[in-house]
């Protein structure tokens, strides 16, 4: 079994800023690691399907897919099999079908892969099955298409079926009741569990996976599936839910999703908000496809604040493709795609630059918008735009792709920028750009970005506009973050302008930092210098410290053997969703506790001068000056 820590890919520092808004332990769960790679299955006394159920006998359990750490474009796998286990040992499968997942979609939202009626019950456990026989993973290594690599176990061969399985915290069990709805979150940790080697182009595939009955706090959770109906009175839509781009026929269960006054739509091409929106929806026929982006409750319903429908989702007759704007000429963008789907409804990772033609006639909409009477134009659309482009879609004998949307749409959707400041005052911040949209900013041109009086856009010297936004946080020379769009095509200065809300700024005083130290293939016996109840004392002199040793903030990395002194880990006393958990790698068994002193006391007995540490995993926040990381979450694995 290897190390959580894993040998990086080359560009994964440089897009660790996208990586840490996914934090590793968001949820309250517990950490496993693969049991073989044989099929799916589960190991229990016995298995029960929820066909039998009823109103009074069943509840709905909302699963959630979602994903910490990891540098892929994307990582395409089959998920065949989810099966929960209740306290009696009985197994129930809660996905109906098999349904592609591609997980490097998930860093920066949580998507709902089922919501099917599960007999009422405590459930303690479960098993996953992950097929990688058609994986496609491609690792972000800095170039536009990245580097495909094909996906092997500890000893090089072939993957094929993983099985996965969880054993749920004793206090944090899944309780289903008779019609309340109930949610269960599965967190793949692409980092942690894959060691990628370009120069064979493999992935060492060793899966750790995070499971909580309380949904990702800070994720956008994405809802798909064909409309069922729509209660207008009640406030509410139903759908068959078919997650990611599933075009498997077979419903994955049948979701509520809830709105507000507030909720914004866009239905064929055409913006609304609130009670509007749902009253246009309810004029569209059974089965047109539908995406939300929302939220979980803790009641475990889900309320959305933006709905696609109709031939915003997909169109009979367009061709669509989403991704980054990476230049502009005129009318004609470049573009850096991701997803591709055809009119017919298929769908594809591109991972390459397709050129995209407007026209003045062109539609524009944007992620938000309310109301069809405020009016958008392509002059909108720059570098940096992310965008959703629908049009008529080509691909010549080279291959090379072009999208005419001369007569269809674009959606533009808030971009995210992240660089080190160079300065700040009032209402504007310059940074040295390093990436927009997680990919670096070298793969874009910033020409014809400027006004006649201005100047095109400087990546070493990229404008953005804050507004009010209280900027004290700021440091010079310290990485940055924020969300927003880029400024109109021909209009900078500024470069960009930031959404009021959504500023995060990551620094040694701020969270979204990770810690990572591994020791070797033979770990040690001694990984801390002193160590008690309230916190550890890491040792960065140990010399068996492997290849990894770092605390990174945003783009930022501090070397932990460059200290001069050895850092402090204390738990963080400012939240109730801490976790400490302990993976015993030889006896597949996972120790999670709540509290720092629980954690201390089990760890000090496991540490006993014969059991090795291997690694350890650790997201919160770093203070250079006290030199100490405070720990939200950890995860140390042992060799016992």
């Amino acid at each position: 079994m290897q190390a959580v820590i894993t040998t990086a890919p080359p560009g994964l520092w440089r897009h660790l800023r996208q990586i840490l808004i996914a934090p590793l332990a968001l949820l309250i769960a517990t950490l496993l690691t693969a049991c073989g790679g044989g099929g799916g299955g589960s190991g229990t006394s016995a298995m029960s399907t929820p066909a039998s159920c009823s109103a009074s006998t069943c509840g709905t359990a909302v699963l959630t897919l979602t994903d910490a750490p990891g540098d892929f474009l994307t990582y395409q796998v089959s998920l065949t099999s989810l099966q929960l286990k209740k306290a009696d040992g009985t197994a129930v499968e809660a996905l109906p079908a098999a349904v592609t997942v591609d997980l490097a979609q998930l860093v920066t939202l949580s998507e709902i892969v089922s919501s099917g009626q599960l007999p009422a019950g405590e459930y303690v456990g479960a098993t996953v099955t992950v097929d990688y026989t058609a994986a496609k993973i491609i690792v972000d290594n800095g170039t536009t298409s990245g580097l495909q690599v094909s996906p092997v176990d500890g000893n090089g061969q072939a993957l094929g079926k993983l099985t996965l399985a969880v054993q749920l915290d004793t206090k944090h069990a899944l309780e289903v009741h008779a019609g309340i709805p109930a949610n269960l979150s599965f967190d793949f940790n692409l980092l942690a569990s894959n060691t990628v080697d370009t120069t064979m182009k493999t992935v060492t595939v060793t899966p750790v996976l995070v499971a909580s009955i309380v949904p990702p706090a800070n994720k956008d959770t994405h809802a798909r599936g064909s409309l069922v109906s729509v209660d207008t009175t009640g406030g509410s839509y139903t759908i068959d839910v078919h997650p990611f781009h599933d075009a498997d026929s077979s419903s994955k269960g049948q979701l509520v999703v809830h709105v507000t006054s507030t909720t914004t739509y866009e239905i064929n091409g055409t913006p609304f908000t609130g009670s509007a929106g749902l009253t246009q929806l309810a004029t569209l026929g059974v089965g047109v496809p539908t995406e939300a982006h929302g939220a979980i409750g803790t009641d475990g319903s889900f309320t959305a604040t933006q709905v696609l429908a109709a031939t915003s989702v997909q169109s009979s007759t367009l061709d669509g493709i989403d991704g980054t704007v990476v230049a502009r000429s005129g009318k004609t963008l470049l573009v850096l795609v991701g997803d591709m789907e055809d009119h017919m409804g298929g769908n594809t990772f591109v991972g390459a630059n397709a050129t995209v033609t407007l026209a003045d006639a062109t539609a524009v909409t944007v992620d938000g918008q309310g109301s069809a009477s405020t009016t958008h134009a392509i002059a909108e659309i720059s570098v940096g735009s992310r965008i959703h482009a629908a049009g008529v879609a080509s691909k010549d004998s080279a291959g090379k792709i072009t999208v005419d949307a001369t007569g269809g749409r674009v959606r533009i959707g808030p971009s995210e920028i992240g660089g080190t400041v160079v300065s700040s005052t009032t209402g504007s911040v310059t940074l040295a750009l390093t990436s927009i949209n997680g990919r670096d900013v070298g793969l874009f041109s910033f020409a014809g970005t400027g006004s006649p009086t201005g100047r095109d856009s400087n990546p070493a010297l990229y404008v953005v506009s804050t507004g009010t936004m209280d900027l004290t946080s700021l440091k010079v020379g310290g990485p940055a973050r924020f969300v927003g769009s880029v400024s109109p095509f021909g209009t900078a200065p500024p470069d960009f302008v930031a959404l009021q809300s959504d500023l995060v700024v990551l620094n040694d005083l701020l969270t979204s930092t990770f810690l990572g130290i591994d020791w070797g293939t033979h770990g040690t016996t001694a990984p801390f210098a002193t160590a008690d109840a309230s916190h550890l004392v890491l040792d960065v002199s140990n010399p068996s410290i492997g290849d990894h040793h770092v605390i990174l903030l945003g783009d930022h990395k501090t070397d932990l053997k460059s200290l001069t002194s050895n850092p402090s880990i204390v738990p963080d006393t400012t939240v109730t969703s801490t976790l400490f958990s302990i993976v015993h790698t030889k006896s597949d068994r996972v120790d999670n506790k709540q509290a720092f002193a629980d954690f201390y006391a089990l760890l000090s007995t496991s540490l006993n001068g014969t059991t090795v540490a291997l690694a350890l995993v650790a997201d919160g926040s770093y203070d250079a000056v006290s030199n100490t990381f405070t720990a939200a979450h950890l995860v140390i694995r042992l060799n016992d």
